[in-house]
């Protein structure tokens, strides 16, 4: 299996960086690291007079050589390297949000997160609650509820989109686990990449965000909104939910 980043494949990333026409930006700034200024203007202008068919193995070939010889990448992968360089320019927020499939206005997503979850999960009723407010239960931005033999489950999936957020979030997630037998958050790929790098650089932001949620069994999917691609990147544990607030949810969920 390929490299790939918070369900983006490298081919997708560097397709994106081709498109928003960010490559010369990414191959300027690993040449500046890579080469002294006479020599990393000399490459530069080469790069730019290549066929765009020709400049990916050019990014390859410049990030394999970073991540060999420079400290500053001592145990990163080359498509790491072309990441974390093309994610530290100054750019548009829009360039931004169209190569990391991101929005920084979570409420724009909601449409596309309910239809991938009544996709994903077509056994079950799936609710929006973001606007529900409860005397006894906290809800998440959507809920689903499925009814069984052994009684009923109830799974419950919270947007985030920017860092600030998903820090709170871990301040949520015990008042969702309360009545939820499940509980998963959703988010872009440059809300893992963001919310990663607070904690770590960016070949280790992925894992850190896996890492937190996995300490509050709670589930990841990834909705990159560029291509629409909805994915389950983390398993949610069962949580053990009490059976009077997952009782009175049901109860105020019917009022829908």
């Amino acid at each position: 299996m390929g490299f790939e980043f918070a369900s983006l494949s490298y081919d997708v990333i560097v397709g994106r960086i081709m498109k928003t026409h960010t490559d010369p930006d990414c191959f300027k700034a690993m040449a500046n690291q890579y080469f002294d200024a006479a020599n990393a203007r000399l490459r530069l202008k080469e790069f730019e007079r290549l066929k765009g068919s020709e400049k990916p193995e050019q990014l390859k070939r410049l990030a394999q050589e970073c991540a060999d010889k420079l400290p500053r990448f001592k145990r990163f992968k080359w498509e790491e390297v072309v990441l974390d360089t093309i994610s530290s320019l100054k750019m548009p927020r829009k360039t931004f949000n169209a190569i990391f499939g991101h929005d920084d206005d979570e409420e724009a997503l909601y449409p596309t997160i309910l239809k991938h979850l009544k996709s994903e999960f077509g056994s079950y009723d799936v609710y929006n609650t973001s606007r529900l407010r409860s005397k006894f239960v906290r809800f998440a931005d959507f809920t689903a509820v499925k009814s069984g033999i052994l009684g009923k489950k109830v799974f419950s999936f919270d947007a985030k989109t920017k860092p600030a957020a998903f820090d709170h979030f871990f301040n949520q997630v015990d008042d969702f686990q309360r009545f939820s037998d499940q509980v998963f958050l959703i988010t872009t790929p440059g809300l893992v990449l963001e919310a990663g790098k607070k904690y770590d650089n960016t070949a280790g932001a992925e894992s850190q965000v896996i890492e937190k949620l996995k300490r509050s069994n709670t589930g990841l999917f990834v909705l990159d909104k560029t291509s629409g691609q909805f994915a389950l990147e983390l398993e949610a544990q069962d949580t053990g939910s009490d059976k009077h607030s997952k009782a009175k949810a049901i109860e105020e969920l019917k009022l829908l």
